[in-house]
C-alpha cells in the first residue's frame, strides 16, 4: 500500500528506513507528561434531538447522559479533530502508543477511526494532512517514527469492496478494504 501510494515513503524507501517502529511504541509515559485534551464541539440542533430520543428510549442502559457529547458530527468538525491531532498529539503518539494512564482513555491517539469508518474523513486526506504538516515543520519534528497506524490507515486486506460516497463528502467513489465491522482500513485501485 505504501509503495503504491507513496505515503510514508522517501526515494522508494520507507520513511525512517524501516517499515514499522513497533518496538519504539512501548515507552512508559513519564509522570509529568501533559496530555492535550481532545476538542469537543457544542451539540447542534439535530444532535440535541437525537440525544433526547436516545435518552428517552434507553433510560436504563449504560452510559452517561450528563457527560458532554464528545463526537464530531460534521465533516468540518472531523477535519478540525484531524488538524488538532496532527498539531498537538502526533509527535507523542509513536513512543507512547501502548502506554496507559488512569483517567486518560486516549492519551495521544488520534481518535479518528470512527470518522474514517463513517466517511467524514478519507484515508488519503489523513495521510496528506500528515505529509503537509511534516513538510511545513521539517522532518526533525517527526523523526520518521510515525507509522501508518498513527494516522488511521492500519493494514491491507485482500478482498476489495466498491464503495460510493453517500455521506456528502464530495469525494469520488473509492475502492476500500472492508473490515468486519463494515468500515474500511485503506484504499486501492
Amino acid at each position: 500500500m505504501r509503495q503504491r501510494t507513496g505515503y510514508l515513503m522517501q526515494n522508494g524507501k520507507p520513511v525512517g528506513d524501516r517499515w514499522n517502529f513497533d518496538k519504539e511504541n512501548r515507552q512508559k509515559l513519564p509522570a509529568g507528561v501533559k496530555v492535550p485534551p481532545i476538542p469537543v464541539f457544542p451539540m447542534d440542533e439535530i444532535t440535541q434531538e437525537v440525544w433526547g430520543l436516545v435518552r428517552g428510549a434507553f433510560p436504563h442502559h449504560f452510559g452517561d447522559f450528563a457527560a458532554p457529547f464528545e463526537l464530531a458530527v460534521t465533516r468540518d468538525q472531523a477535519r478540525q479533530l484531524l488538524q488538532d491531532f496532527l498539531v498537538h498529539r502526533l509527535d507523542a503518539f509513536g513512543p507512547y502508543e501502548d502506554a496507559m494512564r488512569t483517567g486518560e482513555p486516549f492519551l495521544f491517539h488520534s481518535v479518528l477511526s470512527i470518522y474514517l469508518n463513517n466517511g467524514l474523513l478519507l484515508p488519503q486526506e489523513v495521510c496528506e494532512g500528515r505529509s503537509r504538516l511534516r513538510r511545513r515543520s521539517g522532518p526533525a519534528q517527526f523523526g520518521g517514527r510515525v507509522g501508518a497506524a498513527g494516522v488511521g490507515v492500519a493494514g491491507i486486506h485482500s478482498h476489495l469492496l466498491r464503495s460510493a460516497d453517500a455521506g456528502g463528502t464530495g469525494a469520488q467513489p473509492l475502492w476500500v478494504y472492508p473490515t468486519v465491522a463494515g468500515g474500511f482500513l485503506g484504499w486501492g485501485n
